[in-house]
Formats: structure tokens, sequence, C-alpha cells
């Protein structure tokens, strides 16, 4: 069979084109994932984000806010799994080495109970969430993310959290997210849903997309 023949949604390289999930399929079960989101990507794209995907499941599993979720006893046994395959002992390893204890603090000063500090890799996990909402640029506007913008990730958790300096920053986040909840949400099989908008009035020339995992709301 003919391979297809295209532009990579990443990149750009126009040659032979894999079908990528959108987002990583290995956040679903697999009853789901031919329901799953595909854009087109080179082969050099679509595999060298293996290693990124996996380390993205498991940050997403050690959430606080995921075992909130009704779908995390399944996300965290994919993890589980993940971290004691004999070619993730690295990963492993780097992630039991820095767990500790923190005490949380909110900006207003309230002592939150005693937490479990996980060591995340946030370029790994950033590369991921970039590739999502270019996927889903394509798959909204079928064109290409221009190479002229950027995509500026944020974390609703982390901002909840934000120290004073951060504060204005986290208000203007805050203020997006409200003015997307006027959005319709877009499911792509149990774990994950996505708001999107392509011109906020007080944010033209802007996009704005909004990721929910593990999240029914």
């Amino acid at each position: 069979m003919a391979r297809l023949e295209g532009t990579c949604v990443y990149c750009g390289a126009f040659g032979t084109i894999h079908m990528d999930h959108v987002p990583p399929k290995n956040l679903f079960e697999s009853q789901a994932q031919s329901q799953l989101l595909t854009v087109p990507a080179c082969r050099s794209c679509n595999n060298s984000a293996s290693k990124d995907d996996e380390c993205f499941l498991v940050v997403m599993a050690l959430r606080s806010d995921a075992t909130l979720r009704p779908e995390h006893p399944n996300l965290w046994q994919k993890a589980l799994r993940l971290l004691r395959r004999d070619r993730a002992a690295g990963f492993r390893k780097r992630v039991v080495a820095d767990v500790k204890f923190v005490q949380p603090v909110t900006p207003t000063g309230l002592v939150l109970p005693r937490a479990l500090s996980i060591p995340v890799e946030p370029f790994r996990v950033i590369g991921t969430v970039v590739r999502i909402v270019k996927g889903l640029y394509y798959h909204e506007t079928e064109r290409r993310f221009p190479e002229t913008h950027q995509v500026i990730p944020y974390d609703m958790l982390a901002y909840q959290q934000a120290r004073f300096e951060r504060l204005r920053d986290a208000a203007l986040i805050f203020e997006l997210a409200w003015e997307l909840q006027k959005t319709p949400l877009k499911r792509v099989g149990r774990v994950f849903a996505y708001q999107w908008e392509l011109a906020i009035e007080f944010f033209r020339r802007h996009s704005v997309c909004r990721l929910n995992l593990a999240n029914r709301s």
C-alpha cells in the first residue's frame, strides 16, 4: 500500500507522512484509541516524541488534582506499568531520587497540609503540550500553526499557588480562562477535553486553547 504524502504539521517538512495522535494515545484506553484525533506528521516528528509522551503520562498521573478524577486509577496503572519497565530504569531512578515532602503555602499565607513533591522534566512536559496545541490548531483550522507565532503554555494549578510577584500574571490567565468558559467543551475520549477560541476580544490576534486532562466538567 502506497504511503500518503503531505506536510508535517509540526516541522513543515513535505514527504511521507504518518498520522500522529493528538493528544498522545498512551493517555487513553485501547478501546478509545480508534476515536482519537490524528494529524499528519513526518516520521522524525512522530517517532521522536515517544519518550516525551511517556514522561507526560507519568507527570499527569502524579498530579495532585488528577486523583480527584474518576479516570485516574486507569491512568495511574498505566504510569506504573511504564515505570516498571526495564528500559525506564533511568527515568524511574531520577523520579524516586528527588521525591520529598514539602509544605505548600498559598499566596495569602495559608499553610496547606504537607504533600509529596514529585520532580518533573519541564521541557519534556512543555514540549508535549506545545505539540498537542499545534495538532489541535491544525484540527480546528486545517492549517499549520504559523511560524511567526509561539505557543505559550500556562498551568492553571501552578497559577492557583502563584507567588505574590506572579499574581498579576495569574489574574490575566484566570480572566482568559473565564472567557474560555463561554466556548464549547470538546471531548476526546474519556480523559481529555479542550476549549478553543481563535479571537477573544481582549486578546486580539491570539488563538486560545485550554486543555483538560481527566476532566468531565
